[in-house]
């Protein structure tokens, strides 16, 4: 049996901490990050919220994964424990690490993105 018959997940995550990152306009890399890899086909996205997100207002968080921009969830005060799944289904088009964005400005909060994928070679 080769591995295409039974593809195995690959994980990657990134932490994002509004009291070590604090907040940027726009797409930006924080102090921890994975680099997703070309061709890799994402199969899932996690957003495990740490921390309470509270923002000046409601906003729209993205991420840019593999060259995708992917929408995670809108947020006003989520609070801590909350996971927001996306079901992806996008194919890498460049090694690149992960970048959120956030639409309005975000005050307090503390959150893990964790993608899961799988090689198209596999």
């Amino acid at each position: 049996m080769n591995s295409s018959s039974n593809p195995q997940p690959n994980y990657a995550s990134m932490v994002y901490d509004f009291n070590i990152d604090g907040w940027s306009e726009g797409f930006f890399t924080p102090y921890e990050n994975s680099i997703i890899p070309n061709n890799a086909i994402i199969n899932n996205v996690y957003m495990e919220v740490l921390e309470s997100l509270e923002g000046a207002s409601d906003g729209l968080f993205l991420c840019e994964i593999g060259g995708n921009n992917l929408t995670i969830a809108t947020y006003s005060s989520i609070p801590a424990g909350t996971i927001y799944t996306t079901f992806a289904h996008n194919k890498s088009v460049i090694d690149t690490p992960m970048r959120p964005l956030f639409t309005v400005e975000l005050t307090q909060g503390k959150f893990n993105i964790i993608v899961e994928y799988f090689m198209s070679g596999e």
